[in-house]
C-alpha cells in the first residue's frame, strides 16, 4: 500500500548464495531482503542481478560437492542402459533398466578453496528458448575444473558395484601410499585409466546421450580446442601418490545427467568446514 503518498515499499529477497547481487546496481547483503520504494503514480522498474561465485560444501569425511547460485554440478558419464525386466505394454515401456558406464569416474578435485576463481571457472552460454530446463545436452551453463585421477577409489560390492563413499580429504598426498605400484605407473600411463564400470540402477527409459565435454572459449580469442581428459596445458603431467597428472573436465548441472559423480574428495587440501573443526 502508498505509504501516505510517499510510495509503495517494495522487499526482494536476496538468495544466500547470492554473494555480489545488486538491485539498480546496488550492492546487496546475501541471505536478506533489499528494501526499496516505488513512488506513487509512476512506473518502476527494478534490475536484479544475482552474480553468484562457484562455492564448494563439504560432506563426509571431507568430500565435496560444487555449487554456484543453486545449482549443484557433477561430472557427467556416458550411460549405457540394460533391460533388467518388462512389466507390461510396448517394449519401451515399464521396464527396469541398469545404468553403467566404461567412462573415467574415480577422480579427486585439484582446487584450492581458498582461490576457488582459479580453479573453477564458470562458462555461461545461456538458456535457449525451448529447451527443457534440465535437458541432457547443450547444459546453459558448465564449470570446468582440474581433476586428478584417484587409482585407490572403486566400486563396492556392498553398493552394488556401485562407487565407494569417497575417499577422505586430501587425497592425493604422496604419504597415503595406498595404491600399489602397479596401480600409480598404470593410471599414470594412462592419465586417467578407468576404475571397473560403475553401475546405478534406473527405472526411466534412456534418454539423449550428453555430446562431448568441450573446453571453454579463452577470454578475447577461439574457442580452446576439445580436450575432455586430456592433462591440463602448462602443469607438469606428474603423478602424485595415489593420484595421476591432472585433467580437465567440464562439469555440469547434476539434474542435466542420467549418470554422474556428485562429490569427490579435494587432492591436496583440507575443506574449510573440516579444518574449522579441527581447530
Amino acid at each position: 500500500s502508498d505509504l501516505a503518498g510517499g510510495g509503495v515499499p517494495i522487499m526482494l529477497r536476496i538468495p544466500s548464495w547470492a554473494d555480489a547481487a545488486t538491485v539498480n546496481g546496488e550492492a546487496t547483503v546475501a541471505g536478506t531482503f533489499w528494501h526499496g520504494i516505488a513512488p506513487a503514480g509512476t512506473t518502476t522498474s527494478f534490475s536484479v542481478y544475482f552474480r553468484p561465485s562457484v562455492r564448494l560444501e563439504t560432506w563426509d569425511a571431507g568430500s565435496i560437492s560444487v555449487h554456484r547460485g543453486p545449482l549443484l554440478f557433477a561430472l557427467p558419464l556416458t550411460p549405457s542402459y540394460t533391460t533388467t525386466a518388462h512389466h507390461f505394454g510396448t517394449p519401451t515401456m515399464s521396464n527396469d533398466y541398469e545404468i553403467r558406464t566404461s567412462d573415467p569416474w574415480a577422480y579427486t578435485l585439484d582446487a584450492d578453496p581458498s582461490f576457488l576463481p582459479e580453479s573453477l571457472v564458470p562458462s555461461i552460454y545461456g538458456y535457449v528458448p525451448g529447451a527443457a530446463p534440465f535437458n541432457h545436452s547443450g547444459w546453459p551453463i558448465t564449470i570446468r575444473a582440474r581433476l586428478r585421477p584417484l587409482y585407490t577409489w572403486k566400486p563396492d560390492a556392498r553398493y552394488n558395484e556401485s562407487a565407494a563413499p569417497p575417499p577422505k580429504s586430501p587425497a592425493c598426498a604422496a604419504a597415503t601410499g595406498s595404491a600399489t605400484a602397479a596401480e600409480t605407473a598404470a593410471g599414470a600411463a594412462a592419465a586417467g585409466a578407468s576404475p571397473p564400470p560403475l553401475a546405478a540402477a534406473a527405472r526411466s527409459p534412456p534418454a539423449a546421450r550428453p555430446p562431448p565435454l568441450h573446453a571453454s572459449p579463452g577470454a578475447g580469442g577461439p574457442a580452446s580446442p576439445d580436450v575432455p581428459g586430456g592433462t591440463e596445458p602448462g602443469t607438469s603431467g606428474v603423478s602424485t601418490g595415489d593420484c595421476g597428472p591432472p585433467e580437465l573436465h567440464d562439469l555440469v548441472p547434476y539434474g542435466g545427467t542420467e549418470l554422474r559423480i556428485g562429490e569427490m574428495p579435494l587432492a591436496f587440501h583440507v575443506p574449510f568446514a573440516q579444518r574449522a573443526a579441527a581447530d
